[in-house]
């Protein structure tokens, strides 16, 4: 019984000065000194300082293409009210990644300073003609032709949606998604991580979805 106080005066002597140590940074037994408070904070600053960033362009394609619309029949309709527009498309796709809906489940740290981020599927953000440089060449009327004035609004319709699907056809989406990767290794490199994961899944193009759907 004596030595079983003796070992718990001792320990309580240790734990005592290991306090009164703390208050003054100094340390006479270690063992008995309190143990440093440790914060990992970042998870939800990864996570902001991504959010931050909201949608990432990361490619712009420019594409010109020539798109025609008629209205006509047989040769003799064609010649007296026939009606062709051939139009000069040119416009522009951005794609990328929206980060702005990324949660906190799509970023792991683990204890080994490593991160893995998990990006949303890259999208379009922007398909649109350039007015400016789009254009109505060579249009040609029949004898007896008014010509019709929704002719050049379908033309455009049409033209906006080729070149959205050109787009998507030479990779867009891959690349937006690819670099988007890249670019999120690079900021997350900075923080000092010793190993970065990003995954970035590849999204469907808009065209292709509507054409699903029907």
């Amino acid at each position: 019984a004596s030595l079983l106080a003796l070992i718990l005066t001792v320990v309580l002597a240790g734990v005592v000065l290991g306090r009164v140590g703390s208050w003054f940074d100094f340390h006479p037994f270690g063992l008995f000194a309190e143990p440093d408070t440790e914060i990992d904070d970042r998870q939800p600053a990864v996570v902001l300082q991504m959010q931050s960033l909201a949608r990432l362009e990361t490619m712009n394609y420019t594409i010109e293409k020539v798109i025609e619309a008629e209205k006509g029949g047989n040769a003799i309709q064609d010649l007296l009210f026939g009606d062709r527009l051939p139009l000069i498309a040119h416009g522009n796709v951005i794609a990328g990644v929206d980060l702005g809906t990324l949660d906190a489940e799509d970023v792991e740290v683990s204890e080994d300073n490593a991160v893995t981020v998990r990006l949303p599927a890259s999208e379009i953000f922007v398909a649109t003609l350039d007015n400016d440089q789009t254009r109505v060449y060579d249009r040609e009327r029949g004898w007896l032709s008014r010509g019709d004035a929704e002719i050049e609004t379908e033309a455009r319709q049409a033209a906006e949606a080729s070149i959205l699907q050109a787009a998507c056809e030479q990779g867009i989406l891959e690349q937006a998604a690819t670099e988007a990767r890249t670019q999120i290794e690079s900021l997350l490199g900075a923080l000092e991580f010793e190993t970065v994961t990003v995954v970035a899944p590849t999204g469907t193009c808009p065209v292709d979805e509507e054409s699903s759907s029907d």
